[in-house]
């Protein structure tokens, strides 16, 4: 019954990837892609050295293992750690990141046979580490057979697994070990099949992200940079998506009638959006960051329309809100606000982070808002009361470091694997 299956995934990727490559190959930068997560291109390591090879989705995943790949420096060299990414937003800030820190940042490979025998043959990687549920059957179907250890970490379950339990049972038995958050998850991964004694509990890595320190002088002359000056209140906006800005720009509205020299820093989710956000503000003074060095003069709105520098407007803002959350994307990480103790507001759509964002609401930290009202309501109510503000932002940061330590976990498994 599993060889029919793996038969048909092969036949079905193998199909689909023959039909797509013709409009892969239609764009030269797309090609580049399809070349390097063929295996073909982009790949260059130590040939002497089997690394441990880690992997990311993308951005939120990729920020989730730094501290791991930090950690793991104690133990390896830079030429023995390399890591992959899936996204191409992923490849640019995994390069910006950890250029210094690894061997090699290149592309997962597709899941087709010929490419996952590509790569492998060129990292010879003494163990992989897999973050979260980014999971291939012929990837671990191959690794397997190569005898290459391998761990999963951060895992978590959903509903859907259980739906096709014989099939994911499988796939999981693929992993030498699994490294989950909590009693929670473990339990759910037993009642997968997946035996007990190979599931370690961790933590998860995210809340061991290391806000880069940011003093009052630094936050001055970045506001300074962005023509904002030291009274002025803000409100960060991160990682939005269409049909939330239109929500936000109604809520700045209001609340600019009670809040005169309040600012919005708006950060969508994908950058190539910030013209598209430029005519939505129009009524407002409004400027987009990639077209000026330097914003001399006070706006309403400043669009953030670059990769990897959202972090820093997290961290001079008075109240962020982190999106994908107020239509059904699933949100995105809070904790990088929570890292610079701010308050947060976030919509009812948090499912790829429900367990984080009931922890942060729970401890007060942060509020859910239900629509334009509701963000003018309760936005107005942390800025105007700076005791609620710095309670608030307080109690994010507090949940963030009570739940630190998964990297030194996660390490230690690692480092002690038999591979």
């Amino acid at each position: 019954m599993e060889s029919i299956i793996i038969i048909l995934y092969n036949i079905l990727i193998t199909v689909f990837f023959i039909l797509v490559l013709p409009f892969f190959s239609a764009f030269a930068k797309r090609r580049r892609t399809v070349l390097k997560r063929l295996g073909l291109t982009g790949i260059k390591t130590d040939k002497n050295i089997s690394p441990v090879w880690i992997h990311a989705l993308s951005v939120g995943e990729l920020t989730a293992v730094v501290p791991l790949i930090d950690q793991l420096r104690n133990f390896y060299g830079k030429n023995e750690i390399v890591v992959s990414v899936t996204t191409k937003t992923g490849y640019v800030v995994a390069n910006n990141l950890l250029k210094k820190k690894v061997g090699c940042v290149f592309f997962f490979p597709f899941d087709l046979i010929f490419s996952v025998k590509q790569v492998l043959k060129k990292i010879n990687p003494a163990l992989i580490v897999i973050n979260e549920t980014d999971i291939w059957p012929n990837f671990l179907s191959i690794v397997k057979k190569k005898g290459i250890s391998i761990i999963l970490i951060n895992a978590k379950l959903s509903r859907t697994f259980f739906k096709f339990k014989f099939f994911f049972k499988k796939l999981f038995l693929n992993f030498d070990v699994i490294c989950v958050e909590s009693k929670k998850h473990k339990k759910f991964f037993q009642l997968l099949g997946y035996p007990e004694e190979r599931l370690v509990i961790t933590g998860n890595t995210k809340f061991d992200f290391n806000a880069p320190l940011f003093d009052l002088k630094r936050i001055e002359a970045l506001k300074a940079e962005i023509g904002i000056n030291t009274n002025q209140k803000i409100i960060t906006a991160g990682s939005t998506h269409k049909g939330e800005e239109v929500i936000i720009k109604e809520a700045f509205f209001k609340l600019k009638t009670e809040i005169k020299d309040l600012v919005l820093i708006i950060a969508p989710r994908n950058p190539l959006r910030g013209y598209e956000l430029l005519k939505l503000f129009k009524n407002f003074n409004t400027a987009l960051l990639s077209k000026t060095k330097k914003i001399t003069d006070s706006k309403d709105v400043i669009i953030i329309d670059k990769i990897g520098i959202l972090k820093k407007f997290y961290a001079i803002c008075d109240l962020a809100f982190v999106g994908g959350s107020l239509i059904n994307e699933g949100g995105h990480n809070p904790l990088e606000p929570a890292a610079y103790s701010k308050p947060v507001l976030t919509g009812v759509y948090t499912n790829d982070f429900k367990r984080l964002y009931e922890t942060l609401i729970k401890s007060e930290g942060t509020k859910t808002v239900f629509d334009a009202e509701d963000f003018y309501k309760k936005a107005l109510s942390i800025l105007k009361d700076p005791k609620k503000n710095e309670t608030m932002g307080k109690a994010n940061n507090d949940v963030l470091n009570s739940n630190k330590g998964a990297a030194f976990n996660i390490s230690k498994v690692i480092t002690q694997c038999n591979y």
